[in-house]
This record gives structure tokens, sequence and C-alpha cells, in this order.
């Protein structure tokens, strides 16, 4: 037990309540699949229930409320907020709250799930020690009508579509204990730990190619098992950005639902890290690496350093200007002055993939690639 857990008191109802659930998913869940077997109905309800509680946590409760990475449609906002609450992990007032504190303060005693608290004090701990009332809610969230009524019916709401939901579906299809017990507390268990994970796993194993000034790591296996939250170095890098995966192929299914639902507007103002920005993160750290690891790697290391965020400027630069082109220009001068504004911005980019290519090689040379995701 950690010095932090010894000076707080245990909160009784979280620790039955955490206690307990397992206790029924493994033994009520047990014997009913011994005793009547593993309906079709259960498997269904299971991962069905899995992927609206896990999605109304990530793209809903995390990084809409918590984040503001994006604007929704209100029927899609009572969606989040209602099977939220069906995961059982409070009000989306007060995890959203408690988030925003864990990355302003992270790594910190002000940090509600420090990691260097520990991994079990980060995983589940802080919530078997609870002192939520010292942390006053944000303004924006206290104003969110949506948010507030969640607030206060989230007990009866997470009863209703955490239990009563699969059930009856269950029991439509004939099999509402099945519905019960896998779609309601197998699930509830299983979606707990992997929502955790992000929380503990995600500040413990992976590559921090973005920044060093925090715990947080980037891993595709840490990402599969938290529902795509797990490129966290690029999370706490930057919040704001609607995406964790920045990659097409980056494993994160809340980007790619954000992104599904914002062509039928269902979501829109999708904030996204300008591209020029990410690259100089990455190749800071890259520089950082090579020359905490060799002190100096020689004259062209640095100067190929200096060429490359002096390219970086003018990639910048040259993709606004082709940009504020197209919103400027006339219909009869659109063909001829953006076009050419397109023609730089191209060539601009293909200068700076050459030099890019030329400083990978001599990253590689130095030996500093481990740690640093190369995308």
């Amino acid at each position: 037990m950690s010095i932090r857990m010894m000076t707080k008191k245990v909160n009784p109802l979280n620790t039955v309540f955490f206690i307990g659930t397992p206790l029924i998913a493994v033994l009520g869940g047990g014997y009913y699949g011994w005793s009547h077997g593993i309906t079709w109905v259960a498997v269904m309800l299971f991962f069905g229930m899995l992927t609206l509680t896990l999605m109304s946590i990530s793209a809903g409760y995390h990084r809409l409320f918590a984040h503001r990475t994006h604007e929704a449609a209100p029927w899609l906002k009572v969606c989040y907020l209602i099977f939220g609450a069906a995961a059982f992990q409070h009000s989306c007032l007060r995890w959203a709250t408690e988030h925003r504190l864990h990355h302003r303060f992270v790594d910190t005693d002000a940090d509600p799930y420090n990691i260097k608290a520990g991994p079990f004090w980060a995983h589940i701990g802080w919530i078997l020690y609870d002192d939520f009332q010292e942390r006053p809610a944000p303004k924006d969230l206290l104003e969110d009508p949506l948010v507030m009524w969640q607030a206060r019916y989230w007990v009866p709401l997470g009863i209703l579509f955490c239990f009563g939901f699969p059930m009856a579906i269950g029991a439509y299809f004939g099999d509402a204990w099945g519905g019960l017990l896998f779609g309601g507390f197998v699930r509830l268990v299983v979606a707990h730990h992997l929502t955790f994970m992000i929380n503990s796993l995600a500040h413990m194993i992976g590559s921090q190619p973005y920044t060093d000034e925090n715990t947080g790591r980037d891993s595709w296996i840490t990402a599969i098992f938290t529902f795509g939250e797990g490129y966290h170095n690029f999370h706490h890098w930057n919040p704001g950005d609607y995406r964790n995966g920045i990659r097409f192929y980056h494993w994160d299914p809340p980007k790619w639902f954000i992104r599904t639902m914002s062509w039928f507007g269902q979501t829109w103002a999708c904030k996204r890290a300008p591209e020029e920005a990410i690259l100089r993160a990455r190749i800071k750290m890259e520089h950082q690496r090579v020359r905490s690891r060799h002190g100096s790697f020689g004259e062209k290391f640095d100067e190929l350093f200096e060429n490359l965020m002096h390219e970086i400027d003018r990639l910048s630069k040259r993709r606004q200007a082709w940009i504020e082109g197209m919103r400027s220009s006339s219909a009869d001068r659109i063909e001829t002055e953006v076009a050419k504004l397109r023609e730089t911005y191209i060539e601009t980019k293909r200068q700076y993939r050459q030099s890019y290519r030329a400083w990978r090689g001599l990253v590689r040379q130095a030996g500093a690639s481990s740690g640093v995701v190369s995308q």
C-alpha cells in the first residue's frame, strides 16, 4: 500500500461495488454458462453493450465533454450520457472534471490517478480512496443542461441501461438471465478494467515520440485493449485533437466514429493538431534523444535539424497561403494564382521529405530510433 493510499479514507460504497460486481460476473456468469450454456444472445449483448459503453466513455465523456475536441448533435450527446451512465464510471460532470485535473496536474499529487503513486493506484486505487469533494467542476460543464441532467439522474439511468436494458433485450430473444449477466455484469467488469488501463498501462508501456514532459506513452498494444486510447503520448501532447491515433491505420474506433458522424452533419468542428506542429514535436524529440545519448553527434546533424525546423515553418506558411488563396480568389483567378500557390506548397513539401529522409538516416545511425515512432 502506497503512502498516498494510507493518507486517504476508503470509500466504502465504491469498494463494495468494485468487489461485488466482479464476484457476480465470475460466479453468476460462470454458473449460468455451466448450467445453461452461453447463447448467441448473451454473446451479442456482451459485445454490443461493451461497444456502446466504451464508445460513450471514449468519444463522449472523454473527447467531447472533457476535451471539447468536437461538437455533437443533441441526440448523440444524450446517447453518450445514457450509455456513459451504463458504464458506471460516475456522472459525466465528475468524470470530465477529474480528467481535466489529470491533464492539468499529470504525474503530481494533484493528479487524481497519478501513475507515480503506483500502477494499482492509477488503475483503481484512486477510486477506492476517494476525495472528490475538494474539486470544483468547470463552468462549461455546469452550464451544459444535458450534462447537469445526467449528473442528477445518472444512478437510475445507469441501473436501467446497464442491467435493465440488456436483460429486456435478452428476454425478448428468450435469454433474460444471459442478457443480465453477460450484457450487464460481465460486460461492466470488462469495460471497467479496459478503461482503467488508460490510467495505468498507457502511462507505463510504449514510446514517447512527441514529449517526455509526462508519462503518457504511445502503444498499439495498449490501443487495442483500451478501445483506441493507447496513443497516449500524442494525446497528452495535444489533448484537443479528436484523434488519439493520428494515422488512418492506427486503431482508434472513436476517431473513426466521430469522423463518420461528421459526414452526416452529426458531429462538426472536429479539431486536429496542425501537421507541421506534429512534425516539429517529433523531430525535436528525436534530436533531444540523440543529443542526450551522444552529447554532440556532429555539426551536420545539428545543421540538418535547424534546416528541418526552417523547412517545416516554410511548409506551414505556404500551406496557409494556399488555403487562404482558395478562400479569397474569384472564379476567374482561381486556376492561375491558386494553382501557383498549390505548386509552391507541393514543391516545398517535396523538399521537406528529402531532408527528412536524410534526417532519419542520421537518427538511425545514432541508434536513437528506439522510443521514437516513425509515422
